[in-house]
């Protein structure tokens, strides 16, 4: 059980920044996407969770990315 959760964790915060950039480099700068990512550290890393653990599962890993994406919007 623990190898699983740690590769899960690990795919949490290696998906939150990069999703959450390519989200906020849209309409900000670059100081002030690090800025926003720092200030909501807690919910980038939840919604890089989420999408890990929807990535991680048959079928649904199809549309994941585009939850993902729409998550991330809502943040920024």
């Amino acid at each position: 059980m623990y190898p699983t959760s740690a590769c899960w964790l690990d795919g949490a915060c290696d998906l939150a920044k990069p999703y959450f950039e390519a989200v906020a480099l849209r309409r900000q700068s670059p100081e002030q996407v690090a800025a926003l990512r720092q200030g909501d550290r807690n919910r980038v890393w939840a919604a890089g969770s989420v999408a890990a653990l929807l990535l991680s599962i048959p079928g649904i890993n199809l549309v994941a990315p585009v939850i993902a994406t729409a998550a991330f919007v809502h943040i920024v």
